[in-house]
């Protein structure tokens, strides 16, 4: 790897952080609750868009341990958004389920990062937000084959 490619990876992973960072600070003004992070909004939407995903399936898309993805979810489940399901034919597998608090607090998540976005995309004119989604679904979708 040259130095231009350890840059601009750098460069992402850094507005990855900042991202997160400026997101984190906002949530609470959306009416989410005080400790809603951008982690557990993740986690969330995975959720939703798997239905009933396996816990260890959405630690893996997480990128997260399975002790990080624990803890995570006992906090979910004891603040009601998130339960936890025993798969049908494996033992050993749970599965992660919605709670009807969870989907309302999933429709405030998705309007709120609607507005951050718009707010952390407001330098960019709409063809250059359209090139970089061009390229980071390049290197995100790519055949590692």
């Amino acid at each position: 790897m040259d130095a231009d490619a350890v840059g601009v990876t750098t460069a992402i992973v850094r507005a990855a952080h900042l991202i997160d960072r400026f997101a984190n600070a906002r949530l609470p003004a959306f009416g989410l609750p005080a400790g809603m992070s951008m982690a557990r909004v993740r986690l969330l939407l995975a959720v939703h868009e798997a239905e009933r995903p396996r816990m260890s399936e959405v630690a893996w898309d997480l990128g997260v341990t399975a002790r990080t993805i624990t803890t995570m979810v006992d906090a979910l489940e004891d603040e009601g958004v998130l339960v936890r399901q025993p798969h049908a034919t494996d033992r050993r597998a749970i599965l992660l389920e919605l709670t009807p608090q969870g989907n309302a607090q999933v429709e405030t998540i998705q309007q709120a990062l609607a507005s951050i976005s718009d707010t952390v995309l407001a330098p960019l004119t709409a063809a250059e937000r359209a090139e970089l989604a061009r390229l980071l679904t390049a290197l995100v979708e790519r055949d590692e084959g």
